[in-house]
């Protein structure tokens, strides 16, 4: 089995999941540790970047962390979020 057909696998099966399994799921630091894995360059930047901010980034100043010759890039990594990390 190809690896981006297991990453398409794997995230479809998370997105399935109910948000209060989802929820418990992420409780787990092994867990988060692995979806991170799975999640593409851009979108790791994003969540490791956003660790460390210590006010809340609004979505417009996303478009402010990258060229816009990248904006594809951007928008597949704000496409994962939708694993509810």
């Amino acid at each position: 089995m190809s690896s981006h057909l297991f990453k398409a696998t794997v995230n479809e099966y998370l997105e399935g999941l109910p948000k209060t399994v989802q929820s418990k799921l992420y409780e787990a630091p092994a867990t988060c540790l692995s979806i991170f894995r799975l999640l593409s360059p851009m979108a790791k930047f994003y969540i490791m970047s956003m660790i460390f901010n210590e006010k809340p980034i609004a979505l417009r100043d996303l478009d402010k962390w990258c060229k816009p010759s990248a904006r594809k890039l951007e928008f597949e990594a704000l496409k994962d979020w939708n694993l509810y990390i």
